[in-house]
């Protein structure tokens, strides 16, 4: 019997929050379940506190929004000190987990290898379509590594992922998602958890490489799939400053990325990159207001 714990990372996400946690709650329930808040300005850390009173759930809140890593590896570090956790899942609000199963199938699988450190599932997205690129991929090349910044012609630029299949059901991967996995607490000790020096995007990178780097695998289990929920009904000038965000974010990780572990090869052209993407952000909007 493992010892799981769960770590839901909310952000301003009450409402996907509930819907994900009440799901697991659903299911025959042999795992903790932690929600960190990220220091959400909302209500979000009152509320889910006040609805998981009594429940079991432990509801956390970190002191700054310290983004993706420092926020699950807040939880986790509270997981292996209160529950002695052996393995632990990282669950966006946005998942929705079908049937319990899934959880009890990926963890056998993840423990089926004593190589293999972590494990995700396959994405259905919030149309009911499966794509394999949004489940697992490759480390980027370097010049992958500013190609993949690059915002125009991004969309044609997808090649399909393929991927080695090592066991029944298990195909081997460079980096699985990071919306949904499962992983050994050994394993995330050997490679210091997940890398703090990133805000948001490109994590499943790092974690990948310092995978290889310790000799162990991430796995891709090719029967059991969840539900990405992620979807936007923002305005458009609200969609704008949010892409003019996520660009600046996705620079700023890959900038690190590229300096610590591609010996700084590729920062100009990534530099030139992120110039190019301001420029077709700012004419995407004008394009928008003018023809709206």
């Amino acid at each position: 019997m493992r010892n799981l714990a769960l770590i839901v990372l909310n952000y301003c996400a009450y409402g996907d929050c509930v819907a994900c946690v009440d799901r697991l709650l659903s299911f025959r329930k042999d795992y903790h379940i932690i929600i960190v808040d990220n220091h959400s300005p909302d209500t979000s850390f009152e509320k889910l506190k006040e609805r998981y009173d009594g429940t079991g759930v432990d509801v956390l809140q970190t002191s700054a929004n310290l983004g993706y890593s420092a926020g699950n590896n807040f939880g986790i570090l509270f997981a292996i000190d209160r529950y002695q956790a052996d393995t632990v899942g990282i669950v966006n609000p946005d998942i929705l987990i079908p049937e319990g199963s899934v959880i009890s199938v990926m963890t056998e699988k993840l423990y089926s290898d004593p190589s293999y450190a972590l494990i995700g599932g396959c994405v259905i997205d919030a149309e009911g379509n499966y794509d394999p690129n949004a489940s697992a991929w490759d480390i980027p090349s370097r010049s992958e590594l500013w190609k993949g910044h690059c915002l125009p012609g991004r969309k044609k630029r997808k090649k399909a992922f393929v991927c080695p299949v090592i066991a029944p059901k298990i195909a081997q991967v460079d980096c699985v998602a990071g919306c949904f996995f499962l992983a050994k607490v050994s394993c995330l000790k050997e490679m210091d958890f997940l890398d703090e020096n990133t805000f948001l995007y490109n994590e499943e990178n790092i974690l990948g490489i310092k995978c290889k780097q310790k000799g162990y695998r991430e796995v891709l289990a090719l029967d059991q799939f969840y539900v990405h929920n992620h979807r936007s009904g923002k305005k458009s000038d609200e969609k704008f400053l949010q892409k003019i965000h996520a660009t600046r974010h996705s620079y700023r990780s890959r900038q690190y990325l590229c300096k610590k572990y591609y010996r700084s090869r590729g920062l100009m052209m990534l530099w030139l990159t992120e110039r190019i993407n301001r420029v077709y952000l700012a004419l995407a909007f004008i394009k928008n207001k003018i023809f709206r």
